[in-house]
């Protein structure tokens, strides 16, 4: 169903019409009876980073993990076993990482 508001559409940006059209699950729902530019635009796929892949996305992808943690979830895994020997072979290969990069 499109907005009711006749002046919706002329108070949505343009660029955002264009966005919603390159995206085909977006678009789908927009041209569908049920869909309208808001829940158009909440299934428009995020923009792919650019720039930089490969190792260092991993790496910062895994360093925004950790810090994204919770202190609670800590105190529950205190004295883990397997976290702590999961942690122990991740440092193993930073250490092992960083020496094959410095040398």
């Amino acid at each position: 169903m499109r907005s009711s508001s006749a002046n919706s559409f002329d108070n949505f940006p343009l660029r955002k019409l264009r966005t919603i059209l390159r995206d085909p699950v977006a678009r789908t729902n927009f041209l569908s009876n049920e869909g309208d530019l808001e829940s158009a635009m909440l299934r428009v796929a995020p923009p792919e980073p650019q720039g930089r892949v490969g190792l260092v996305d991993e790496l910062d992808a895994a360093t925004e993990a950790m810090k994204r943690l919770p202190w609670t979830t800590l105190e529950q895994l205190k004295g883990n076993a397997d976290v702590l020997r999961r942690i122990d072979e991740a440092e193993a290969l930073l250490k092992t990482l960083r020496k094959t990069l410095t040398s």
